[in-house]
């Protein structure tokens, strides 16, 4: 069981568990989606998403998944939870692990040549070879994942500022791709 962290399994729709966990259904069924909130005395509700909320979570998502992967909780406001829920899609979760298997793999190619630095560092790649494969793994389980972790992972591969893509990141790669795998479970 995932505690207090928002899911998405096949197996489950729309439902309430312990510890105020949520299983989502899967993005695209019905009209709008549904967001399950937390209310200032602690009820929880659920409502349709408005279109500027909708709108909010795609355009911030860069800064939301900063918030989620920090430990803020998806049902605290509709555009996390909406951000949430795409993050913990299938789909989602299966393009990270692409992109990440891709790096891996153009790590291990032969290096070319190049006339200007490249973006992505190949070295840091291949010494946390074990480390990113196992986030990917982890990405492709049919098991519920928590979006803080997906989240951390999104962050990972497009944040320009970290440790995959400048040198001068105080992060190291192998601690972030850990952390990322071990909070996909939390």
């Amino acid at each position: 069981m995932v505690p207090a962290s928002w899911c998405w399994h096949p197996s489950r729709d729309r439902r309430l568990a312990a510890g105020n966990a949520a299983y989502l259904a899967p993005a695209g069924m019905g009209h709008a989606p549904v967001v399950v909130l937390v209310g200032a005395q602690g009820q929880i509700y659920a409502r349709t998403a408005r279109l500027s909320e909708r709108i909010v979570s795609r355009l911030m998502g860069f800064r939301l998944d900063r918030a989620l992967a920090a430990g803020a909780q998806p049902e605290d406001t509709a555009p996390l939870f909406l951000r949430a829920r795409h993050l913990v899609s299938p789909t989602t979760r299966r393009t990270l692990a692409r992109t990440l298997r891709r790096l891996l793999d153009e790590a291990q190619a032969q290096p070319v040549r190049r006339v200007t630095p490249p973006l992505i560092r190949g070295r840091r790649i291949a010494a946390a070879r074990g480390e990113l494969e196992a986030l990917a793994d982890k990405l492709l389980s049919p098991a519920p994942v928590a979006a803080r972790g997906v989240a951390e992972a999104m962050l990972l591969l497009t944040d320009g500022t970290g440790p995959l893509h400048r040198s001068g990141s105080a992060e190291d790669l192998r601690a972030v791709a850990i952390a990322a795998a071990h909070d996909l479970d939390t």
